[in-house]
């Protein structure tokens, strides 16, 4: 398979959306909660404001860069309604290094402070805001960030860790490169691209989980296209020009989804030599899944010619 594997086993076990839900809806559970790492900041500041925020957005870059998601929410509420991904997703990812924290600007009881940390090779810069609260700053800029996974096709398997990344960009991921993990499926395997999430909402995160085909059902799609170059054969009007046989000549591809995912068009180039040189010839064959992604339905259409049932 031409993408990575996340883990040489496959195909991980999902974590159910009652895990994920456990994993920091957030909102009244903050609280005191966010005063871990403020108040060793206050002793060590001795009390001046400035010093407090930069040691607070400090230990909020550290948290990230540990794996630690639970404590970075706690420094830095998400918001009501917003799900963060459980621990492991942000465990398994290469994370953030810390560059810089500061300058800091305080007025009152507000804040702000810049941080700087590189995610896989690439700097960025993100201005933090803060409140001053009776127990301390209270971050208000999350660097949690919702990856966009629109653009996939609607059969695709996304799991980072064992966690579904669900449609639309619901759950939250810290910054860090994450990589899919590899779900085999009967006939397809989805998965093992990296994809990085910087935390800046400026700069959108789009997730696209690569299709590769099994190689067992390689095999069987190479055996139709040779099967439907005989077939054409033996009428008058194949286009066909020579007698000699045909090899499979390169990667069998995906062309086109309809139907929701259901119908794939695949492409089975195959190629033969004879005197006259060389005769390329792709054969499409059609199948169309059920909702276990087993084929109930193939068709093969050779040389542009119309599609007719193929294949046992």
């Amino acid at each position: 398979m031409a993408a990575a594997r996340a883990d040489g086993a496959g195909a991980r076990r999902s974590l159910g959306w009652r895990h994920l839900l456990v994993a920091l809806v957030a909102g009244g559970l903050v609280g005191a909660a966010v005063v871990v790492g403020i108040r060793a900041a206050d002793d060590a500041s001795a009390g001046d404001p400035a010093a407090v925020l930069e040691a607070t957005a400090s230990a909020y870059l550290q948290a990230i860069a540990d794996g630690e998601a639970v404590r970075a929410v706690q420094l830095s509420p998400l918001g009501p309604g917003r799900v963060l991904a459980p621990e492991a997703a942000l465990a398994s990812a290469t994370r953030i290094e810390p560059v810089a924290v500061g300058p800091t600007r305080v007025d009152g009881a507000r804040g702000s402070v810049d941080v700087r940390y590189r995610v896989g090779g690439a700097e960025v810069q993100r201005t933090l805001q803060a409140s001053l609260t009776p127990a301390g700053w209270r971050l208000a800029t999350s660097l949690a960030e919702a990856p966009d996974t629109r653009y996939n096709e609607p059969t695709a398997v996304l799991r980072v860790s064992g966690v579904p990344l669900p449609e639309g960009g619901a759950l939250l991921l810290y910054p860090g490169v994450y990589r899919l993990d590899v779900v085999e499926g009967p006939l397809f395997a989805w998965g093992g691209d990296a994809f990085a999430v910087d935390g800046d909402p400026a700069t959108p995160t789009q997730v696209q989980a690569a299709r590769e085909l099994m190689p067992s059902f390689q095999d069987r799609l190479a055996r139709l296209g040779l099967e439907v170059i005989d077939a054409c054969r033996e009428r008058p009007d194949c286009p066909i020009r020579t007698g000699y046989d045909f090899e499979l000549a390169g990667e069998i591809s995906v062309l086109e989804a309809l139907d929701d995912g259901r119908t794939v068009d695949l492409k089975v180039p195959l190629v033969a030599r004879d005197a006259a040189g060389w005769e390329w010839r792709d054969v499409i064959v059609r199948v169309r899944l059920d909702s276990r992604d087993l084929p109930v339905e193939l068709q093969c259409s050779a040389s542009g010619t119309a599609f007719e049932p193929c294949g046992p």
